[in-house]
């Protein structure tokens, strides 16, 4: 299958609308059209972008890191 969808990460798919394509394990939701902005937050969705089902699946992990905190002094005193 090389259909593209609209992806997204999504963190309650039970909330989302019905949907052309679904991972269970990675979260991920796929539609023919993209999504209104009120129905992606409901649905606690992010956009991952418009791509094949197999670029989705082999596309780079990138994790959310917390900001490190710069313990550099910056006065003498």
């Amino acid at each position: 299958m090389n259909e593209r969808y609209h992806f997204y990460r999504c963190t309650d798919p039970k909330n989302a609308p019905p949907y052309s394509f679904i991972d269970y394990a990675n979260g991920l939701v796929g539609y023919p059209n993209k999504l209104a902005q009120a129905v992606s937050n409901y649905a606690g969705a992010y956009y991952l972008g418009f791509m094949t089902e197999k670029e989705v699946l082999n596309r780079p992990k990138s994790g959310r890191r917390p900001a490190k905190l710069n313990k550099k002094k910056t006065s003498k005193y």
